[in-house]
């Protein structure tokens, strides 16, 4: 068997990558997070503002449709 050292150190430094870029991410995220926060909490509080104002329609019933058979015209049947 060879010792395959490059094969070794190349996957090392992807796997090292790989958690450095989680940690980061990890980090920003927790930082950015309150700040977001407070930038979205007025905007929420506007839009439940105008939801509290708005009124309920009753739902809208449709026709009832008529048991009789429309007539169909000629220019209905033709596809474009």
């Amino acid at each position: 068997m060879r010792c395959n050292c490059a094969r070794t150190a190349r996957l090392l430094r992807l796997g090292l990558s790989v958690a450095s870029w989680a940690v980061a991410f990890s980090i920003i995220q927790g930082l950015l997070q309150p700040e977001i926060g407070r930038s979205l909490r007025p905007i929420e509080e506007r839009i439940e503002l105008r939801l509290q104002r708005l009124p309920v329609d009753p739902p809208t019933t449709q026709p009832e449709r008529s048991h009789e058979e429309e007539p169909i015209d000629s220019w209905e049947l033709v596809g474009v």
